[in-house]
């Protein structure tokens, strides 16, 4: 009953998280509701101010680049209403921009990726390398131990010198 309560009440906090929604995500799925760009700049600065309220200021809505962003789509909205680009205009300006944003967090994306992967990639070959023996603990390559060279003989027989079995004289060939 116990595992089952800790289950329960862990299940419980865990599904209250709100994934992290990005800032020019709120005016993008503005987008889909609203037609004029003076009602997508509303919609979206009010879907993000309560979303940084409700995460507390945590998360990706809550920047810099969020505000820029914010101050961004409403001077486009500005420039409709004063006459100077029509809604559709606007609407492509702002749909081009927020594509540049994502271009740009995926190459972010890839570039931590590629930094992730080579030091993956060297802590594998580091192990490898302690695993064959060739590195030690620390990772530094081990340098081999001095051998002692044996001498070789080859076809040596023993000869007797003189009449004392005693005395004998090696001979190699």
């Amino acid at each position: 009953m116990r595992y089952f309560v800790i289950i329960l009440l862990s299940l419980t906090l865990f599904s209250c998280q709100t994934p992290s929604v990005a800032y020019f995500q709120h005016y993008e799925n503005c987008m889909n509701y609203y037609s004029q760009m003076a009602q997508i700049a509303q919609c979206g600065k009010s879907s993000r101010n309560d979303y940084i309220a409700k995460s507390g200021g945590r998360g990706r809505g809550d920047t810099g680049d969020g505000d820029q962003f914010a101050i961004y789509v409403d001077t486009l909205a500005q420039t409709v209403r004063e006459g100077r680009r029509s809604d559709s205009e606007a609407k492509l300006q702002m749909l081009q921009t927020i594509s540049t944003i994502k271009q740009n967090y995926m190459m972010a994306a890839a570039a931590i990726y590629g930094a992730q992967q080579a030091q993956s990639d060297a802590l594998i070959n580091q192990g490898l390398g302690m695993m064959s023996g060739k590195r030690g603990l620390d990772g530094q390559p081990r340098t081999p131990a001095p051998s002692m060279q044996i001498p070789r003989t080859y076809n040596c027989t023993e000869m007797v010198i003189s009449r004392n079995p005693y005395m004998t004289k090696q001979v190699c060939n």
